[in-house]
């Protein structure tokens, strides 16, 4: 009995570590080159022992022949990849907007409608700084 609830825990977290190892080798800043694999690995292991009480009654039960078994876990491992791939792309599109965000602005206040900034000029704008009205 024993052997059996052994067996089908390490096909729980084989899994479980299937889908997260693989999402984590793409997902931005685990995914670099300069996180060395031992490091990845272990926050794979880490994030995959946390989780699985939580996801193991959802994984698919034990199959039967193992050519199921490879093609699950071949399944997982693509699902994993495009997790971190579309986490990646997420990030990539973040940075290219926020680079044209800034590349187009002037000032900080160009953002606010004209009157609203209490401050227009700065060290960033060719304008000379308004002076204040005394009526």
């Amino acid at each position: 009995m024993l052997d059996g609830l052994l067996v089908a825990d390490v096909y729980l977290f084989m899994m479980i570590f299937a889908r997260l190892g693989s999402a984590i080798v793409l997902l931005p800043g685990f995914g670099e080159v300069t996180v060395p694999a031992r490091v990845r690995l272990i926050i794979a292991l880490t994030v995959s022992f946390v989780v699985f009480p939580i996801v193991s009654p959802a994984v698919p039960p034990t199959p039967p022949i193992l050519a199921e078994l490879f093609l699950l876990l071949g399944g997982e491992i693509l699902i994993g990849l495009a997790m971190g791939a579309i986490a990646r792309l997420l990030l990539s599109m973040l940075q290219v907007r926020v680079r044209f965000w800034w590349s187009r602005m002037r000032t900080p206040c160009d953002c606010f409608p004209p009157g609203r900034c209490a401050r227009r000029a700065t060290r960033f704008s060719r304008r000379a700084p308004a002076r204040p009205r005394w009526s």
